[in-house]
């Protein structure tokens, strides 16, 4: 699939109890735009969204964690890079450690 087509799935949970960590939703860019990738907050669907380079990135609340999707042209590589340091932002913003589970590229 080329990287334009691209959708990649991730999940972010904290590690202790497997669930979402909690962040009000004034707050939810602090916590999700992570500094040195050049993604800033944009309108959009989810509950959260951003623009990374030409790639957009969106973030929703479910029970087992905060579903992240990246639309657009970015390799699954720079993806993994982009959701783990969100989800290491994410642990020191809400002082719990968080982990993220990678679904791979879909059509």
């Amino acid at each position: 699939m080329p990287d334009d087509l691209a959708l990649i799935e991730y999940l972010i949970r904290n590690t202790d109890g497997h669930e979402p960590p909690g962040v009000h939703r004034d707050r939810l860019a602090d916590a999700l735009v992570p500094p040195g990738f050049g993604c800033q907050a944009i309108e959009g669907w989810g509950d959260f969204r951003m623009r990374c380079r030409a790639a957009e990135v969106s973030f929703s609340m479910e029970p087992p964690g905060w579903q992240v999707t990246i639309e657009g042209p970015m390799a699954e590589p720079d993806g993994d890079q982009l959701v783990g340091a969100i989800a290491e932002q994410l642990g020191r913003f809400c002082g719990e450690p968080c982990e993220w589970l990678g679904f791979g590229v879909s059509a």
